[in-house]
């Protein structure tokens, strides 16, 4: 044992500097830019959202590094939850997501669940609407379309982006609420800029869409709502009927957008970005940006956005079983 005794002290000088170059890391991150992973094509509401931030905090110098937005658009959203699955839990790679983890597993379309990635913060949230092109006047609300569709199946068509997405749900449960399922022709596209080009060309009567994926285009005229698919109105369009005011009593859904990564981020590394994001998202410029997409802001921490991710699972799979059944 005496042999070794004169090399403690570089063990433990080696040690020290070991835990001293961890701490040192950690205090300096990031160091590089940071890769913001996107499972749509650029035009998107989730593209947006997250160009806005990189927007800010490099004209804010919130962080020297670039927040970098990166589009993987393909299988479904798949290609992009793969690439984040497989990344290193550094924290230069996340997913801004939202609520379609939930509704593509549910549905059978995506085999990956939510929990299999480590959930850092929400960021916002949004309900949804059924929208017309501004020159269609065929139906005054959305439960005269559904009325117009079980009385000629198949001849009316509403897209949204992506099949088993949060768009397509929600189509699904206002056609459930007017008993109306199966009556319509339900055509994905590959993302919402995707959904908004086909229903602006007129290649489809309809389009199921979230509140950052038609506000400003109601705003400029292009389109307008026929109805909002929740049971409350919408105070930014307060003059749009909701699910209640047509005659049903069913919820609507919520899109919860946040940022995921993958599992083993460090804690504090997770706390550190989500300051980042909190710098961003509280700005004058980012409340403005929201309030153009009709967006609510709800910054939440990681547990509890993984609760909310927790409870709309379980009120989605329940209304899955009974959209289903239908």
């Amino acid at each position: 044992m005496k042999r070794f005794f004169p090399l403690l002290p570089a063990v433990i000088s080696f040690v020290i500097c070991l835990l001293f170059s961890a701490f040192t890391h950690a205090a300096e991150y990031p160091e590089r830019e940071i890769r913001i992973i996107v499972a749509f094509a650029p035009g998107g509401q989730t593209d947006l959202i997250s160009r806005k931030l990189g927007e800010i905090i490099q004209s804010k110098q919130i962080m020297r590094p670039s927040l970098l937005t990166v589009n993987l658009p393909g299988g479904n959203t798949a290609d992009a939850v793969n690439a984040t699955r497989r990344a290193r839990p550094d924290g230069y790679t996340f997913f801004l997501h939202h609520t379609n983890l939930i509704t593509n597993n549910v549905m059978g379309n995506l085999t990956t669940k939510y929990s299999e990635f480590d959930l850092v913060g929400g960021l916002v949230e949004q309900p949804f609407g059924i929208v017309a092109r501004s020159d269609d006047n065929r139906w005054k609300d959305a439960s005269e379309f559904v009325a117009a569709a079980k009385a000629n199946p198949g001849t009316l068509s509403v897209c949204f982006p992506g099949f088993a997405s949060p768009g397509h749900f929600a189509l699904l449960q206002l056609l459930a609420a007017f008993g109306g399922l199966g009556s319509v022709k339900e055509v994905p596209y590959t993302g919402g800029a995707a959904a908004i080009s086909a229903h602006l060309g007129g290649h489809t009567d309809l389009r199921s869409t979230n509140m950052g994926d038609s506000a400003r285009y109601v705003t400029s005229g292009e389109i307008k709502f026929l109805g909002m698919i929740s049971s409350k109105r919408n105070p930014d369009f307060p003059d749009v009927p909701c699910l209640k005011d047509m005659g049903s009593n069913a919820e609507g859904l919520i899109l919860r957008t946040g940022f995921f990564a993958p599992k083993g981020i460090p804690e504090d590394v997770k706390t550190k970005f989500m300051q980042i994001i909190r710098a961003a998202a509280e700005s004058p410029e980012f409340a403005e940006f929201s309030r153009f997409m009709s967006n609510t802001v709800v910054l939440s921490s990681a547990e509890e956005f993984h609760k909310a991710y927790d409870e709309d699972f379980k009120t989605i799979s329940e209304l899955a079983k009974g959209l289903t059944k239908q």
